[in-house]
Formats: structure tokens, C-alpha cells, sequence
């Protein structure tokens, strides 16, 4: 109901309520004036979040996104890294509304991208009646994001509870430029289960080849041979992994 939008409003900053409104000029005026641009209201909304997250009141109107307006509150001091009352980081806020460009902006402004990358690995379920499944696209999809964990000294050889590592994710959610990109920074073929192995053979081989990694294409062989033993006589299943990868990758 726009009553209880105008309630929540009213507990808020003039910024707040200025970046809801999406006055820019307002927006501008008041970061000028210098005032604290990450204050939150009683329901732990700040500026940023709200100029980031459309639907941040959802009882009110859909609102567009004005990235000058998020540009404004950034130069004022607004923090990048901000964690809503959910547990989201703003990058995630912005990858949930399919914002390419405020996801760029965010990291470019020095958002981290470990946590996001770290905790969805190990908190999301990949199947597809979960948000897990999408939310992990977005993020591993986005290759500015996973270069920049890379970059960071992020472990692309971490393994989550259920014995899935980014590669193999990668190879699950049919994210071949991300797979391509973690070959290169030196995944392990060797934490890749039996069951991703064997499925996903020849993609695995085109992008070592492609990557001018030997040493990869030379374990890659290995571990194919190794499963191949292993497995003889016995069912894949019984080494398949938590989740069933693809039987193949479109090129």
C-alpha cells in the first residue's frame, strides 16, 4: 500500500526519500551539503540500496534504476560494500535485478566479490526450483566478477561441502568462458569428480588446448584414465557428484 511506502519514507532521511523519488538534482544537492550518505532508516535501508533495489519498498511503484543517481551517492562517500538486512551484498542486489551496468560501476568502485562468490558456492542448492541456480549464473556468468575474485587471491580450488569446486559449477551451469578463464588461472582437473570428469571430457580438452595449458591437458589425461579404471565394472552414479552435470556444452 503507498500509505505504508509514505510511512516508511517519513522514518527516513531527506536522502532516502530524495533517491526514491529519483531526484537527482536533490540527490546531488544533498551529498554537496555533505550529509551521511550511508545513514539508514528504521528498516536498515540506506541511500545506495535504495537507489540500487527497485523494488526495495515493495508495496510502492516499480521504480527505474538511475545510475547517476547511484554515480552520486558513491562520490559522496556512499559504501560500496554495504550488506542489507538480508545478508546481500549490494552486488548481489544488482545481479538479482539483471543491472550489468551497476554491477560494473560497483566494482569498479572497489565492491568485494569473494564473499558473494565464496558463500553462494557453499549456501546454494543448484537445482532449478531454487534461487541458487540462478543466482549462481549471474554471478559465475559475469566474468568481470569472477576476474576480479581471481585477482583478489580467491581460491578457484575451494571445495564446498558437497565436493564441488567453481570448475566444475562452471561446467554445470554450461558457463564455458568461465570455465575457459579458470583453466587458465590454474584450476585443478584433479578436484573435478568422476562424474563431471567423464561428462564433460572434450570441453574440458578444447578449452586446455585452446589455454596452451599442457600441464592440464597432461592431468586431464591422467584422471581420465584413473576414473576409467576406477569405474570399470561399477556404475558412475556411485562416484557421480551432489548434483548431475550436463552430458554436453554447446560451443
Amino acid at each position: 500500500m503507498m500509505a505504508e511506502v509514505q510511512l516508511i519514507l517519513s522514518g527516513s532521511s531527506p536522502l532516502i526519500r530524495a533517491v526514491w523519488k529519483g531526484s537527482l538534482e536533490k540527490v546531488q544537492q544533498l551529498v554537496e551539503q555533505g550529509v551521511d550518505v550511508n545513514q539508514k532508516n528504521y528498516r536498515g535501508i540506506c541511500a545506495l540500496e535504495c537507489a540500487i533495489d527497485p523494488y526495495v519498498f515493495p508495496d510502492g511503484p516499480v521504480r527505474i534504476t538511475d545510475i547517476r543517481i547511484i554515480q552520486a551517492l558513491i562520490s559522496g562517500g556512499a559504501d560500496v560494500n554495504m550488506m542489507n538486512k538480508r545478508g546481500q551484498s549490494l552486488v548481489e542486489i544488482a545481479l538479482d535485478m539483471r543491472q550489468k551496468d551497476v554491477v560494473s560501476l560497483l566494482i569498479k568502485e572497489g565492491a568485494r566479490v569473494e564473499r558473494s562468490i565464496q558463500q553462494l558456492i557453499e549456501r546454494e542448492d543448484l537445482s532449478n526450483s531454487s534461487g541458487g541456480f540462478k543466482k549462481l549464473t549471474s554471478i559465475l556468468g559475469n566474468i568481470q566478477i569472477v576476474q576480479k575474485f581471481i585477482s583478489k587471491g580467491g581460491n578457484i580450488n575451494m571445495m564446498n561441502s558437497r565436493g564441488q569446486i567453481l570448475l566444475g559449477i562452471a561446467l554445470y551451469l554450461r558457463l564455458r568462458d568461465t570455465a575457459s578463464l579458470l583453466i587458465k588461472s590454474g584450476a585443478q582437473v584433479e578436484k573435478l569428480t568422476p562424474s563431471c570428469l567423464i561428462k564433460n571430457w572434450q570441453v574440458l580438452a578444447d578449452i586446455a588446448l585452446a589455454a596452451e595449458r599442457k600441464d592440464f591437458t597432461i592431468s586431464l589425461i591422467n584422471a581420465r584414465l584413473q576414473v576409467s579404471i576406477c569405474l570399470k565394472g561399477t556404475s558412475i552414479r556411485k562416484n557421480c557428484t551432489p548434483y548431475q552435470s550436463p552430458k554436453s556444452l554447446k560451443n
